[in-house]
């Protein structure tokens, strides 16, 4: 028996090894959830971004290139903290899309917007997409802890009609304030970091001693674990729909409190559900100023004349450069004008 457990750790180590190089090679990544992702642990949120990284994300259909700065915003260029007096600072905070999931770093609507702003004035957009996690009650413990300390000007939040609901359904508050607002978030699902681990150890439910599940385990086994959830059943759609409206007032709240201007922007999927529909609605009916929704896209792209399949990556869902630059191009008329101030 000990040399049987001997020959399973040899192995295991000789095939982590081996799955480590095979990482580090150019080869397609295939589904999301459950695979290497542009994210790593955070201590409050389900996952965040690292400061003065660089991951290549290789999957079917591209190749991407994600660096972050100093702040850990996906950014070429250092962020000074505290800000330049002569400088407006931005916060955009969403997900994926907001991230530029698929695209190089320049062709995100948060850089095509920023560099449209600086014509005018010096200004700089802090792409939150995955720094501040992927959903709307990320995005309010995100403001609430960094906003004051990068002297943020004003905060546009975009929020996805295919899935934020759905996420928040998925998520716990861990921990609460005194007012009953998420001080920790954890999610359900099991993230794969950027070095193929699970972001959440907990996620992996095979125990092996000695911390054998950090060699071998997550890379030989993550597609057939990643479906494994946390012990805990996920909010009804209508407690989720409750606590999505609070977290978008709360965020209201924040901004009101520091006379800081807020924006939002409805993004919708590709092929519109009755999830996505229902997501919508709820979203939309929480905004107190239906003139701080700035921006949707299902309109934006219907009133461009380009046909829908320019819009979003074939067989992905996100984003194309040409939709990335119609939506930057439109946010950074909405920040000009006197109305965004």
């Amino acid at each position: 028996m000990v040399l049987l457990a001997v020959a399973m750790v040899g192995s295991l180590l000789i095939a982590e090894a081996i799955a480590q190089c095979w990482t580090t090679s150019a080869r397609p990544i295939g589904s999301v959830v459950g695979e290497p992702y542009p994210a790593s642990a955070s201590d409050d949120l389900p996952f965040t971004l690292p400061t003065d990284w660089e991951f290549l994300h290789e999957r079917v259909a591209m190749r991407t290139l994600y660096r972050t700065n100093n702040a850990g915003f996906r950014d070429d260029r250092p962020l000074a903290i505290p800000k330049p007096d002569n400088q407006r600072r931005i916060l955009v905070l969403g997900d994926s899309f907001v991230l530029g999931w698929g695209v190089a770093q320049g062709e995100t609507f948060v850089r095509v917007a920023e560099a449209s702003l600086n014509d005018v004035a010096p200004t700089r957009l802090l792409n939150g997409g995955y720094r501040a996690g992927y959903t709307l009650d990320h995005y309010l413990l995100f403001l609430r802890r960094e906003a004051d300390r990068l002297s943020v000007d004003e905060v546009v939040v975009a929020i996805y009609t295919g899935n934020d609901l759905e996420d928040m359904r998925e998520n716990r508050w861990m921990g609460m304030d005194e007012d009953g607002l998420p001080t920790r978030i954890e999610t359900r699902r099991p993230y794969v970091d950027f070095t193929g681990r699970f972001i959440d150890s907990r996620h992996n439910d095979v125990s092996l001693p000695l911390g054998l599940e950090r060699l071998a385990l997550p890379r030989l086994v993550t597609r057939a674990l990643w479906r494994t959830p946390r012990d805990w059943p996920k909010l009804s759609e209508e407690k989720a729909a409750e606590r999505l409206r609070r977290v978008i007032r709360e965020i209201d709240d924040f901004c009101r409190a520091r006379a800081c201007p807020l924006g939002w922007i409805l993004i919708d999927s590709q092929e519109p559900t009755e999830r996505s529909t229902r997501s919508r609605t709820v979203c939309r009916e929480a905004l107190r100023d239906p003139n701080a929704l700035w921006l949707e896209t299902e309109s934006l792209f219907e009133r461009s004349g380009l046909r829908a399949d320019e819009f979003f990556i074939p067989g992905d869902g996100h984003f194309t450069p040409a939709a990335h630059r119609l939506v930057g191009e439109e946010l950074a008329k909405l920040l000009s004008s006197p109305a965004s101030r």
